[in-house]
């Protein structure tokens, strides 16, 4: 059981009341290639239960009683694998999908050429509505990679969303989920990754899209939105959890999904705040911003992602890379 450990990927799936989405997410899992992985799904107690659609062989699926919380639910899963012996672990959302059947193996391979280099990762695409309906793309080419090259491995990591957990491949000899305190959805990655990268290596898959992820979560925006603090201010406390300091930069569309779906002029107010002390925001845009009904921010948000939708379609035809055969066409709908 050890040696078989020892070779193999822990794949870690969280998720909460996302029945149709979490399907799509395994189903990319069960597709992979050239690699040995065992799945862990961690289930925050959702309202029905996920059991009949997990295979028996391979998968093990933990329901909570009660609901934990994303943050502590995302450290009881990295400690739940690093405890069993896994050397390595692949964090996947319950709502994103990997883009081709050898998304794992390509990155595992990638972090084998140096046996200094703990977390790699690689670009993604974001979608609204359905798998195919992609509004951006981020991918790496290796000229991006090169420039980075004189930087220490923390400034690597933020221009390329390494912020973003879903989709990231790392060692667990190093990684220490008890690191962050905090309960917000940034911090409880970020922070024991810095911890890992003041002295260990990341790297980047080049020219590849390695991932389809979410971008609309109406059941975290209505959480998350309603708490105190936005995702620059994870990382800032993740900096301070390592001794660094980060000086927070304010985002014109967190601000934006503040007025859509916060219920709380208090904290709309508190983040605008935020927004206006920064020395590079435009603070006539912001202003407008402010001002603006919710209701019309959204109708804007939606119509603007539509047009970038139509506008990529055609962009996305021409690279090879891409593999939209992993995800069947009858399940692309929401």
């Amino acid at each position: 059981m050890s040696q078989r450990i020892k070779d193999t990927i822990a794949v870690i799936i969280l998720t909460y009341n996302r029945y149709e989405e979490f399907q799509l997410a395994l189903n990319s899992v069960l597709k992979q290639k050239r690699v040995k992985l065992h799945i862990f799904i961690f289930d925050n107690a959702s309202e029905k239960s996920l059991e009949t659609v997990i295979p028996k062989n391979n998968a093990t699926y933990i329901r909570h009683k009660k609901n934990i919380g994303f943050a502590n639910n995302f450290r009881y899963a990295t400690q739940y694998v690093k405890d069993l012996g896994f050397q390595y672990t692949f964090l996947l959302s319950d709502d994103d999908v990997l883009a081709y059947s050898t998304t794992i193996a390509d990155l595992f391979h990638l972090m084998q050429a140096d046996s200094d280099i703990h977390l790699v990762r690689g670009g993604f695409a974001t979608f609204v509505d359905s798998v195919r309906n992609i509004t951006q793309v981020y991918t790496y080419t290796q000229k991006q990679i090169n420039t980075l090259q004189y930087l220490s491995e923390l400034d690597k990591a933020f221009p390329f969303h390494v912020d973003f957990y879903s989709g990231q491949l790392f060692k667990n000899d190093l990684f220490e989920p008890s690191t962050s305190p905090y309960n917000d959805l940034v911090s409880p990655f970020v922070a024991p990754l810095l911890k890992i990268l003041i002295q260990k290596k990341i790297l980047f898959l080049p020219d590849k899209i390695t991932l389809f992820a979410k971008t609309e979560h109406n059941q975290l925006a209505l959480n998350i939105y309603d708490e105190s603090i936005s995702s620059s201010e994870g990382i800032r406390k993740s900096f301070s959890l390592i001794g660094r300091k980060f000086r927070s930069k304010t985002n014109f569309l967190e601000l934006i999904n503040y007025k859509i779906y916060s219920h709380s002029q208090k904290l709309i107010k508190k983040y605008f705040d935020q927004c206006l002390q920064d020395k590079t925001t435009n603070k006539f845009l912001y202003g407008v911003i402010f001002i603006t009904p919710g209701f019309i921010l959204r109708y804007i948000k939606i119509t603007s992602k539509k047009l970038s939708a139509i506008l990529l379609k055609r962009r996305l035809k021409s690279h090879a890379y891409l593999d939209f055969k992993i995800i069947p066409s009858s399940r692309t709908r929401r």
